[in-house]
């Protein structure tokens, strides 16, 4: 059974969006293994050089989900997706963009 081309472009998406999410991990994991595990350790991963920007472009491209439910490309209600991810992406660029909340929060 053949692949329709939107199923090829939502398997295409979606192991992106895990590489993408492999590079944040291994990136964050890194740095705690070669600092420790504590607090500060946890709070200082923002400050991973390149660790911000890739995980604020993984999760930007959630965005996509929204457009996914809206053309009827999965079976997910729209509002509930874009609460989901809009709220997400508000939490992430709260963080990235406030060295006081990046530090409270890690």
């Amino acid at each position: 059974m053949a692949l329709s081309p939107k199923d090829c472009y939502l398997v295409v998406y979606n192991l992106a969006c895990c590489a993408g999410w492999g590079a944040v991990l291994l990136s964050a994991l890194q740095h705690v293994i070669l600092n420790g595990l504590s607090s500060s350790t946890l709070s200082s991963v923002y400050a991973v050089p390149g660790l911000a920007s890739t995980l604020t472009i993984v999760q930007s491209a959630a965005m996509l989900e929204i457009v996914h439910a809206a053309i009827g490309f999965v079976r997910s209600p729209l509002v509930v997706t874009a609460m989901q991810v809009g709220s997400r992406i508000v939490a992430l660029f709260a963080i990235t963009h406030s060295p006081a909340a990046a530090t409270q929060f890690g």
